[in-house]
């Protein structure tokens, strides 16, 4: 996306041949669900997503995620993605009530 997007508060994925996901310019995300993205390499994230309730990631060919600055993230579901071997959180996560990280190759988790 070139121009921003600060009025999108939802990302529904599904089934999509997307190699690459760049969304830095919408900071305003609460939803992002990503569900059997098979060719998915590369997710952009903005640095702070500070409404970030929700993010399910299923499928994936990540190898990292950093998810930077998600104070109210709620809900962390990643399953299915056998090539994620780095995950990149903030420090402050004290809203989360849900983890889910099924079938990575996920190295070390702090």
């Amino acid at each position: 996306m070139s121009v921003g997007c600060l009025k999108l508060t939802s990302v529904d994925i599904e089934g999509s041949r997307l190699s690459a996901l760049d969304l830095r310019l919408a900071p305003n995300l609460e939803k992002l669900l990503l569900s059997e993205c098979n060719n998915l390499e590369k997710l952009h994230l903005p640095g702070r997503c500070l409404n970030l309730i929700e993010l399910t990631l299923t499928d994936s060919n990540l190898r990292t995620l950093d998810i930077g600055l998600t104070p109210n993230l709620r809900w962390l579901h990643i399953d299915e993605s056998d090539s994620l071997e780095e995950l990149h959180m903030a420090n402050e996560c004290q809203k989360l009530t849900k983890l889910n990280l099924s079938h990575s190759k996920l190295r070390t988790f702090d």
